[in-house]
């Protein structure tokens, strides 16, 4: 009988949000036998008189997975899609394979701004309230359950509205910086969520054609299936290992 190894999981949260997002699916996936560890991205409040960048996210993100010996599965939702993408770009041999929940896949050069100013659709633009000055955005409380938690229960939309964060907004502007020989080689998986209305479903589409994945896994849901999915995404994470 063939045993199946048990992989190691890095997941990492989208913009506005915290590690707590993925508190369903840890220990999901724990009982499945794999180790996972949730990464809190630098927050606008911790260090507001730095500046946090792209580069920021990616070297907090490294820094963790030098020191684990074995190569990892990063799990990025939205935001954290152009994240692991480049740290695939810095530490090929450190990731054993990428998966994309509801999340930016860009090209070379790419920006997410690139793509969300495209995507009219999404309701981030109505939700967004920006202050540039500061470098940081909010959302719209009243907005927010409609944009990111329409599927999820009241209970859970209330609970993510309230551990909102402000996001800085350079990381948003800033493009990836990829390759063939590093990025490319990295296995890639897409998971897209069909009522996503942060990122439309026209758009996650747009991005796993322009760069085709191993394989694209879906759920018919908001773009935060980490609550309103849970028992579904840790089943095709558990899949991925």
């Amino acid at each position: 009988m063939e045993i199946r190894k048990l992989a190691r999981y890095i997941l990492i949260h989208g913009a506005w949000s915290g590690s707590w997002v993925w508190e369903k699916v840890v220990p999901m996936l724990q009982k499945r036998g794999h180790e996972v560890e949730a990464i809190d991205l630098p927050k606008y409040e911790d260090v507001f008189n730095e500046d946090i960048t792209l580069q920021t996210y990616v070297d907090k993100v490294c820094e963790n997975i030098d020191h684990i010996p074995e190569s990892v599965i990063l799990v990025g939702h939205s935001m954290a899609g152009a994240v692991i993408t480049q740290v695939a770009e810095l530490r090929p041999k450190k990731v054993k394979s990428l998966v994309y929940v509801a999340a930016f896949l860009i090209r070379n050069n790419e920006s997410i701004s690139n793509i969300s100013d495209k995507d009219t659709t999404s309701l981030v633009s109505e939700s967004l309230v920006p202050f540039p000055n500061e470098g940081y955005g909010v959302i719209k409380p009243e907005l927010a359950e409609d944009t990111f938690y329409g599927n999820c229960t009241k209970e859970d939309a209330e609970m993510a509205k309230s551990r909102m964060v402000k996001q800085p907004l350079s990381p948003l502007n800033a493009p990836v910086q990829t390759t063939a020989e590093n990025f490319g080689s990295v296995p890639r998986y897409y998971i897209e969520c069909l009522q996503d209305k942060t990122i439309t479903i026209e758009y996650q589409q747009m991005m796993y054609t322009n760069l085709p994945c191993e394989k694209v896994f879906t759920l018919d849901t908001d773009h935060s299936p980490f609550l309103s999915k849970p028992k579904e995404l840790t089943s095709i994470l558990d899949s991925i290992s």
